[in-house]
């Protein structure tokens, strides 16, 4: 309740003080267009008023759909399976497991297509329209076909990174159930190929969280949990399998002009993150104005989407000479703020630019409060590995919004968090 009145608040102040209604006008608001024509037959209507009143509606409307989008997943989740977190966890994992199978599938036609073959990219050519608007942003994004990279279902190869850092900790409980079935060794397959899929996607984020994943689930099988070491030596040789296999597909695709080495990989896809690299120039040229807009605005931020004209007036002339940086500004002037806008690039930046001081700590609350419960409850919590796995996810998952905006996996995963801090059985039983 608080988020949503601070984020009500916030937005409702912006839209008072905002400094750019010159750049907004009745084309850019569909919805408002026709509401204004037929009042202004009636009575004479105060443009800029009618504007402001319009967005100020808007804004608490958005405030609530902010709210039921983000954590009242989380509660709702938590509500849920308030008495089980087993079954939570059950649940979640199921869900990822019929997620990944048909990701699985997906992919190898997209693999097919990525290798040059006819029948993969005609199949994805049919398939993606189906449930992607395609070319729905800036005039190109997200393209019909990726070239290079592997995005399975998603829009683009860094969701699938996101994606995979949910995920790839749930998916690895599978190595240490009690008692090997089925459905463990197909999950353990299932992990093994959406390994294969982040390599195959070469999205720098995702692969940085894998191996803080990756390293964060040894450290903690190896301290707390020593006598499963035989089946973190089986997670670890179905990583490294996963690891060259992908490596010995990426060498077919036919955008790969040079061999693929374990270095070059390194080189590309995590070490690259550093420097003027890839698209590290325009991320940082957007970061960096988002959170000048934050400290230009400490107390109440902007309002929410309200922040992309004061971002531009924070962009150098340099950084404006960059090509991505220089389309996202092009686009923003021609069809207005409200109608096309800079991507958020880091939940925290965009979250002080819009909501101030005050809403950055309220979103952050649940964070440090799952931080505290869990130190405080460490001998109950890390006594079940399967709590390990989503605590590792969630904070991966948080590592994430340096490079992106929160999404749904994590919302979900913060209730189911909580669920296994609040669960006192101790119920280790899979």
């Amino acid at each position: 309740m608080s988020i949503l009145l601070w984020t009500i608040l916030t937005n409702i102040l912006g839209i008072i003080n905002y400094k750019y209604f010159a750049y907004i006008n009745l084309v850019g608001m569909d919805g408002f267009k026709n509401l204004y024509n037929n009042l202004s037959e009636i009575f004479p209507v105060n443009e800029l008023l009618a504007i402001k009143s319009w967005m100020i509606i808007k804004g608490i409307k958005n405030a609530i759909l902010t709210v039921l989008y983000t954590y009242f997943i989380s509660f709702w989740t938590y509500h849920i399976y308030f008495h089980d977190w087993k079954k939570s966890f059950h649940d979640i994992r199921l869900a990822l497991f019929i997620v990944c199978t048909i990701m699985s599938v997906y992919s190898l036609f997209e693999i097919h297509y990525l290798i040059g073959g006819a029948l993969g990219q005609k199949i994805l050519e049919t398939i993606n329209p189906l449930y992607m608007k395609i070319a729905d942003v800036n005039k190109w994004w997200p393209p019909l076909l990726w070239g290079g990279q592997l995005r399975s279902l998603f829009a683009e190869p860094s969701f699938l990174g996101i994606f995979a850092a949910m995920a790839i900790p749930v998916l690895a409980s599978f190595f240490f159930e009690k008692k090997v079935t089925l459905l463990s060794v197909a999950g353990t397959g299932l992990y093994t190929l959406l390994v294969i899929m982040l390599v195959l996607s070469k999205a720098r984020t995702g692969t940085i969280l894998f191996g803080i994943e990756f390293t964060l689930l040894v450290i903690c099988i190896l301290f707390l949990h020593r006598s499963e070491w035989k089946r973190l030596v089986s997670m670890v040789m179905c990583t490294l399998f996963a690891f060259f296999v992908g490596l010995v597909i990426m060498s077919q695709f036919t955008s790969t002009k040079n061999e693929v080495t374990v270095s070059s990989y390194v080189s590309q896809n995590v070490t690259s993150v550093v420097g003027n690299k890839r698209s590290n120039n325009a991320r940082q040229a957007n970061v960096i104005a988002t959170f000048k807009v934050g400290l230009q605005h400490p107390l109440f931020g902007v309002g929410t989407g309200l922040k992309d004209m004061y971002l531009d007036k924070n962009l150098s002339p340099e950084d404006k000479q960059d090509s991505e940086v220089a389309n996202w500004s092009k686009m923003m002037y021609e069809k207005g703020p409200l109608k096309s806008a800079y991507p958020t690039l880091n939940q925290l930046a965009g979250t002080f630019a819009e909501q101030g001081l005050v809403g950055l700590l309220l979103y952050l609350i649940p964070i440090f409060s799952i931080g505290v419960l869990a130190i405080k409850k460490r001998k109950r919590y890390f006594a079940d590995i399967r709590k390990c796995c989503v605590l590792i996810s969630l904070f991966a998952l948080c590592v994430a919004f340096f490079s992106n905006v929160a999404t749904m996996p994590f919302y979900v995963m913060v209730g189911i968090v909580m669920l296994a801090i609040n669960d006192e059985r101790g119920n280790l039983s899979a």
